[in-house]
């Protein structure tokens, strides 16, 4: 049996049953950091903010507050390119004053994209509106830079494993002697007072927390009903099982066609026959191997083509 080893920078062998019932409340206790729905609290968000932008050595950030990743991602795009642009000397912005077309940007980005979700628009002429308006002359650029803009984010709260693996590190293995946590602490209370955050050298744009965020019962993102996460200002995502889907391929897999309830497009309610050739032809593997589990055998041994050699009746 491996000796159990602890020192304030080393630990090996394994780990005792005192320190497993320890380390399992640290994970239950950042499970529900991850799947925290409650709104973001200015007051405790901005000062971990600009404690972490110190503890990296940088200067004080603009910290902004979002409604949802989707609108950080939007704002934080746009207000890199204007802060670009502006300190290169290659803008002609409307905004005279830099910290001004931060706010700006991110004010624009979320009533129209909140209008946009709320509305279901397919019309994104909204985005090139925004776009125009703070760096005129130099659109594909903006587009570019938030398209890149997750090179520059962090996961907040839905980082949680790092926070549960350091803190169990720290507080039951007992690595204390490392000298990461003063730069730790406030990652850490970050990830805890705020979601999705994108970190650049002049601003940090943070989401709020999701109202709605369904889990199966292995704590993966799931809902076969409607979304599993949506923000406050109507942002959603959908996930089977822990998989990601988009919107369309999403209802076309879990909607029945005779639902007349399901306020969708028509043509995403797809027949059995119809919707068992769609799902086989997902071509990535773990969305088709969610998408399977809503047909009928039958139907897909139908749409294979295929023969069936054998069956069984279950007896209670």
């Amino acid at each position: 049996m491996t000796k159990i080893l602890r020192t304030p920078t080393r630990a090996e062998g394994g780990i005792t049953p005192e320190e497993k019932v320890k380390l399992d409340a640290i994970a239950e206790k950042w499970k529900k950091i991850a799947l925290r729905t409650d709104p973001i609290d200015k007051e405790k968000i901005e000062p971990a903010i600009k404690a972490l932008y110190k503890a990296a050595g940088l200067k004080e950030p603009r910290v902004v507050i979002v409604p949802s990743p989707f609108v950080g991602r939007l704002a934080s795009g746009i207000a890199a390119a204007v802060w670009y642009l502006r300190k290169n000397g290659k803008s002609a912005a409307t905004y005279a004053a830099t910290d001004d077309a931060t706010d700006d940007a991110t004010y624009d980005a979320t009533r129209d994209a909140t209008d946009d979700a709320t509305s279901g628009a397919k019309e994104k002429s909204w985005l090139m509106g925004i776009v125009e308006k703070f760096t005129p002359g130099s659109a594909k650029f903006t587009l570019d830079c938030i398209s890149l803009s997750y090179r520059f984010y962090q996961g907040g709260n839905m980082w949680a494993y790092f926070g549960a693996y350091a803190e169990s590190m720290r507080d039951v293995i007992g690595l204390t002697g490392l000298d990461c946590w003063d730069k730790y602490q406030p990652w850490g209370e970050a990830s805890k007072e705020g979601g999705f955050r994108y970190m650049h050298e002049e601003f940090c744009i943070v989401s709020d927390f999701p109202e709605v965020l369904s889990v199966n019962d292995q704590n993966q993102a799931h809902n076969s009903k409607g979304p599993s996460h949506r923000w406050r200002d109507g942002f959603q995502i959908y996930h089977l099982n822990g998989v990601r889907f988009d919107k369309e391929m999403y209802w076309k897999v879990v909607a029945d066609h005779e639902d007349i309830y399901l306020d969708i497009p028509a043509e995403w309610k797809l027949a059995p026959q119809d919707k068992a050739a769609f799902i086989l032809s997902i071509k990535d593997v773990d969305q088709r191997t969610q998408a399977m589990r809503f047909l009928e055998p039958k139907k897909l041994i139908d749409a294979l083509k295929g023969e069936a050699i054998d069956s069984y009746t279950k007896i209670a």
